[in-house]
């Protein structure tokens, strides 16, 4: 079962990325969305570059990065509202999310407290 989350800090649940009936095989991709709020757009955007930059990310292209084993990408909606979205699979996925999960929130929300966030789990997918 996938959660949500309006907690600043949000761990990934264990029983979520690896759960037996899901990812049998632990094989399947861990999607997990920050839905972030805050200051204009450039500001934000800002934010979150000089966090992957921090973080040792490589940039894949404007909005898509990869760091350790997970991948980060910057979804931009109206003003002000983008989404992160991490992604990781295989057996380290939930160390590698938990991983760059603790990068964002020390680098971004704990700096940054004008910005909110809820954070959703998403299914695992499989190929």
């Amino acid at each position: 079962m996938c959660i949500t989350s309006r907690e600043r800090y949000f761990r990934p649940r264990p029983e979520w990325v690896w759960d037996r009936e899901a990812n049998p095989d632990l094989d399947a991709m861990a999607l997990l969305k920050a839905h972030i709020r805050g200051p204009e757009p450039d500001e934000l955007m800002e934010i979150l570059r000089q966090w992957l930059a921090g973080h040792a990310a490589k940039p894949l292209s404007e909005t898509l990065f990869v760091t350790g084993g997970a991948a980060v990408e910057i979804e931009t909606h109206p003003p002000g509202q983008m989404d992160v979205l991490f992604t990781s699979g295989g057996q380290d996925a939930l160390e590698s999310l938990e991983d760059v999960v603790l990068g964002f929130h020390a680098a971004v929300l704990l700096r940054h407290p004008q910005i909110s966030v809820w954070w959703e789990e998403l299914p695992l997918v499989r190929d």
